[in-house]
C-alpha cells in the first residue's frame, strides 16, 4: 500500500483563506476551449448554502454544480453576487469546482471562503455559470473512495479514507474532493490535496491514504468521496472548425499540439480520426515530461452537410483518452435546368430556325458553380450566345442559354445540351427534342411542259 499523506486545503491564517480555494484546479488540469457562455442544457449549480466559523468572522459559500451537457466540461467558474440582506449587490467573487473536469451527469462540490466579508454581507446569488469542453476524459471512476475509520497518529474525529487506482495506467497528483452531508443534504465541503512530492504516482492496484480534520464544521452524519488524478495531456487547441470545404477536396492542415504536462514521460498511441477527417501526427511513441508534438488534421468531405467527430489520442496518463472536437462542412454546387417554354421544338420546315427557346440555369448548391463548357449534341441544336452562362455562378444565382432548333433532315431529331463544370454530377445533360418537315429530295423546276409534238404512226 502506498501512503499518500492528504491534508485538508481549509487554512485559516488571515490571507489564505480565499487563495487556497482560488488556487485549485490551477495545476495540471484537462485542456480547455474557450469559455462559452451557458446554454440550455448547461452546466448548472443545482444547491447552494452558507455556514459562518464560530471564532473567525469568515463565511463559507459552498455548493453543488452538476454537468447537464453531453459531453465532458472542465475549466467550471461560477460567478457569485454578494449581497446584503436586502438583496442588494456589495462585492462579487468566483467559486471553482473541486472537481476540475466533470462528466455528463456528475456532480462537484464547490467552495469560496469570505474572510474578511465585504461590509453588509449577508447571502449569496449565482451570477452564472461558464465552462469549456474537456479534451481529457475524467478517470474518477477508477479512483474510488472509502471512508474508514481512523487510526493513529489520527484522532478518530478526522476524516480518514483510502483512494485507489483500479484502472491499467499510473496516475500523478491524486487528490480527494469530500463532501459532508447531514441527513442527504450537503453541509460543507474538503478538498483533500497530496502534500507527497511532486513526482509521486499512484501505480495501477496502489492505494493510498487521506486524513481531514473537520474541526469546525457543522455536524454531518456522512462523507461522500471522489478521486481525481491530474491530467498530463495537453491538447491545444480543444477543437478545430474547418469551415466550408468543397465536397472531394481537401483542406489546408490544421495542427494541434500535444504537450506533458506531467513529471514523466507518457507513452502516445497513433491518433484515430473520425471519417472524412485524416490526422498525420508527428509525435513520438513515447512523449517526455515537458515535451511537445504536434498532429496535422486535413478534411476530405465525402458528401454535402456538417461533419464532424472527434480525434482520439490515447495514453498512458491520466484521463486518457483525450480528444479534439473536429468540425467542418461539405459543400458543393447542384446545377438545375429549368425551361420554361419546354425543350420541344415542334415541326420546324427544314432549313429555317426556331424562336430561342430560354433554359435557365440556377446554383442551388452550397457552393459557388464553375461552368468550363457547354455543347449542343447533334447538328440541329445550337446556342446563338455561346459563351452565355460559362465561368463562375455565385449560390442561388442564375443564368439564361438560349437554344435553337433548325432541322437539316427530316423527321424527328433528338439531341441534348451538356453542361461540364464543377458539380458533382457533371456532366449534365438535358434532352432536346424537334421535327423537320419537309421532302428529303427536291426537283427544280417541279414540272416540264413539252408542248404539242407529232405522234408517229
Amino acid at each position: 500500500m502506498r501512503i499518500l499523506r492528504l491534508i485538508r486545503t481549509r487554512p485559516y491564517a488571515i490571507g489564505m483563506l480565499a487563495a487556497a480555494l482560488l488556487s485549485v484546479g490551477q495545476g495540471l488540469g484537462p485542456v480547455v476551449a474557450a469559455a462559452i457562455a451557458p446554454v440550455s442544457p448547461s452546466v448548472v449549480v443545482i444547491y447552494k448554502n452558507q455556514w459562518s466559523e464560530q471564532y473567525f468572522p469568515a463565511f463559507h459559500l459552498f455548493g453543488q454544480v452538476r454537468n447537464d451537457t453531453s459531453q465532458a466540461v472542465t475549466g467550471i467558474k461560477i460567478a457569485l453576487d454578494l449581497q446584503d440582506a436586502n438583496g442588494n449587490s456589495v462585492g462579487t467573487d468566483t467559486a471553482v469546482p473541486s472537481l476540475e473536469a466533470l462528466v455528463p451527469g456528475e456532480v462537484s462540490p464547490f467552495e469560496v471562503i469570505l474572510f474578511p466579508a465585504p461590509a453588509g454581507y449577508a447571502k449569496f446569488a449565482i451570477a452564472g455559470v461558464t465552462y469549456a469542453r474537456a479534451t481529457a476524459t475524467p478517470n474518477h471512476a477508477k479512483l474510488p473512495v472509502q471512508i474508514v475509520a481512523c487510526s493513529p497518529p489520527f484522532p478518530s474525529s478526522n476524516i480518514c479514507g483510502t483512494v485507489t487506482n483500479t484502472g491499467t495506467v499510473s496516475l500523478e497528483d491524486v487528490h480527494v474532493a469530500l463532501t459532508l452531508v447531514d441527513g442527504g443534504t450537503m453541509v460543507a465541503q474538503h478538498y483533500a490535496n497530496s502534500d507527497a512530492s511532486s513526482t509521486d504516482v499512484l501505480a495501477p492496484g496502489d492505494t493510498g491514504t487521506f486524513a481531514i480534520d473537520p474541526t469546525g464544521d457543522p455536524a454531518y452524519t456522512n462523507v461522500l468521496g471522489t478521486g481525481e488524478a491530474a491530467y498530463p495531456i495537453d491538447l491545444k487547441p480543444g477543437s478545430l472548425d474547418f469551415g466550408n470545404q468543397l465536397v472531394g477536396t481537401s483542406s489546408l492542415s490544421m495542427s494541434i499540439t500535444v504537450r506533458n504536462k506531467g513529471t514523466r514521460a507518457v507513452a502516445i498511441q497513433r491518433p484515430t480520426a473520425p471519417f472524412d477527417f485524416t490526422a498525420t501526427p508527428a509525435c513520438p511513441a513515447s512523449l517526455g515530461a515537458g515535451a511537445s508534438c504536434s498532429i496535422g488534421v486535413v478534411f476530405t468531405p465525402s458528401v454535402m452537410g456538417a461533419r464532424g467527430g472527434l480525434l482520439v489520442i490515447t495514453n498512458d496518463g491520466g484521463g486518457s483518452p483525450d480528444s479534439v472536437a473536429l468540425s467542418g462542412v461539405g459543400v458543393a454546387p447542384i446545377v438545375q435546368l429549368v425551361a420554361s417554354g419546354g425543350t420541344d421544338f415542334g415541326p420546324i420546315d427544314l432549313g429555317k430556325s426556331s424562336p430561342a427557346k430560354p433554359i435557365t440555369l440556377t446554383n442551388v448548391g452550397t457552393a459557388p458553380l464553375v461552368v468550363t463548357n457547354i455543347t449542343t449534341t447533334a447538328g440541329d441544336f445550337w446556342r446563338p450566345q455561346p459563351n452565355a452562362c460559362l465561368g463562375t455562378l455565385a449560390i442561388n444565382a442564375s443564368c439564361v442559354i438560349n437554344v435553337v432548333f433548325t432541322p437539316g433532315l427530316p423527321g424527328q431529331r433528338n439531341g441534348n445540351l451538356v453542361l461540364s463544370d464543377n458539380a458533382l454530377d457533371t456532366p449534365q445533360p438535358l434532352a432536346l427534342t424537334g421535327f423537320g418537315v419537309g421532302s428529303a429530295v427536291t426537283f427544280s423546276p417541279t414540272s416540264l411542259n413539252f408542248g404539242d409534238a407529232n405522234v408517229a404512226i
